[in-house]
């Protein structure tokens, strides 16, 4: 259930040990062209992706590394990513200090986390951005000290990022949808309860499950109801939105797709008090415990 996560970890590992070096020779252009693969993929506006934007000299020898994830919403950040992630580092980087920092769903306050490090001599950071959009200042900010920023998990919308680490969101997404088609009644209401607005991998899983899903929509065999994108991927906000829907449509209500498991979870807490538990289909993602 861990795999996921820890082959993430071991991504970062690698794109960390090649900013540490500054990525000289031809590890720099096989990696800067994946990363250019990704953002060209996952977000075009962030395309612009060079080997020559890599060549950051803060990060020679980098004694001290910033570590900054965005919330306490999901359970990932803190229970996994964040000692795998560190104990992953002490063992492939002995002597690299990590300065680590939640903003707790506040992408000025991650901004200002970003600053501070910088000032105490931060010479690489890895940021899963709270907003990805918003996030492009601490890019600006520490390539101005020839600083790297990798992406962990979720793109920032900036030209001088150095990497993007990340896995493939839109064929998750489809995968979500096909399980749908499969599985759905040949008529069925929809609801669906996407990620945050402020993480890009919300719109493309939403885009990638639309993919399978919209044929059937145009076609009226599935007929969606309703649809939100769930600030933080908070559980309480999916639970009761879903809640209020099935008031709406007299629990008339046959498939959920849900972003990702925390949600999900959530969700079939409000189905199990309507005894509608197992009758309605319910996506996940993420493979925590829980949703397994």
């Amino acid at each position: 259930m861990e795999y996921g996560i820890q082959k993430a970890v071991r991504g970062w590992l690698a794109v960390c040990a090649c900013a540490l070096t500054a990525c000289q020779g031809s590890q720099s252009s096989s990696i800067s062209a994946s990363a250019s693969r990704a953002a060209t993929e996952f977000a075009p506006a962030a395309a612009q992706l060079t080997t020559a934007s890599l060549q950051f000299s803060a990060a020679r020898n980098c004694q001290r590394v910033g570590v900054l994830f965005p919330e306490v919403t999901l359970s990932r950040w803190e229970k996994r990513d964040r000692p795998l992630l560190e104990a992953a580092l002490a063992r492939e980087a002995p002597g690299v200090r990590i300065d680590y920092a939640n903003a707790h769903g506040d992408a000025d306050v991650q901004q200002e986390q970003a600053i501070g490090m910088l000032d105490r001599g931060a010479c690489i950071l890895i940021v899963a951005a709270q907003d990805s959009v918003k996030a492009t200042t601490i890019v600006q900010l520490a390539a101005q000290r020839n600083v790297p920023v990798i992406a962990y998990d979720r793109m920032i919308h900036a030209a001088e990022l150095a990497f993007l680490v990340a896995h493939d969101s839109l064929k998750a997404g489809e995968l979500q949808g096909q399980w749908l088609i499969e599985n759905a009644p040949r008529e069925a209401k929809l609801v669906m309860i996407n990620g945050s607005p402020t993480d890009d991998n919300s719109q493309i899983l939403q885009r990638g499950v639309m993919n399978r899903l919209r044929p059937l929509i145009e076609q009226g065999r599935l007929k969606l109801v309703f649809e939100l994108f769930v600030p933080n991927w908070n559980s309480q906000i999916a639970a009761a939105s879903v809640a209020q829907v099935l008031d709406a449509n007299q629990n008339d209500i046959q498939v959920v797709y849900v972003a990702n498991d925390d949600m999900a979870n959530a969700v079939i807490g409000v189905l199990q008090a309507r005894g509608l538990a197992g009758k309605v289909l319910v996506t996940g993602q993420d493979a925590t415990a829980d949703g397994v």
